[in-house]
């Protein structure tokens, strides 16, 4: 990938914005967004009821209660036995790796006091952050990596991570 550097303000930097807010516009057009606001508003308006819905209408998984879509932390380990060998280990550095790369990003805001005049950079965490992770044929564990461990970083007290219900069925 190549990362081109404009001039704001001038002619090839109003095209490159063009081009950026164009190919934005291709890829959630009117009609998705047309689509996830009659979602939400239905889950508003309905709530659980309204969830199990659309998650059998979706995802094709028959709910009964909806509370039972709720992946169970402590299930987790069950896993461990199921994944591939090395897996576990692996995911491990990867954590690291990551952490790692994303921590020297997280500091603290500055103040400058000139000619009278003060200004002030507050760097300050949401208190909530939702998470999507895809979880179609091929789950990618590094997608929960590379959205849950900035946020984490960042000081973000609690992460919800979502996922379609197939993704958290544990053989």
């Amino acid at each position: 990938m190549t990362m081109r550097r404009v001039k704001v303000g001038s002619r090839k930097g109003e095209r490159e914005l063009s081009r950026l807010v164009g190919r934005a516009r291709r890829v959630v057009d009117t009609k998705t967004l047309r689509r996830a606001s009659k979602i939400v508003n239905q889950v508003r308006r309905n709530g659980d009821r309204a969830l199990a819905e659309l998650v059998r209408e979706l995802d094709g998984v028959e709910v009964g209660e909806v509370s039972s879509l709720r992946c169970q932390p402590g299930r987790v380990g069950e896993l461990e036995g199921s994944l591939p060998p090395n897996f576990v280990e692996a995911l491990e550095r990867a954590i690291q790796s990551v952490d790692e790369f994303h921590a020297p990003q997280v500091r603290a805001g500055y103040e400058l006091d000139r000619d009278g005049v003060w200004l002030e950079e507050r760097r300050a965490p949401l208190r909530r952050v939702g998470v999507y992770i895809p979880g179609g044929r091929f789950p990618y564990p590094s997608t929960v990596l590379m959205t849950v461990i900035p946020a984490r970083l960042a000081g973000v007290e609690e992460i919800v991570v979502a996922t379609p219900p197939r993704a958290c069925a544990i053989p």
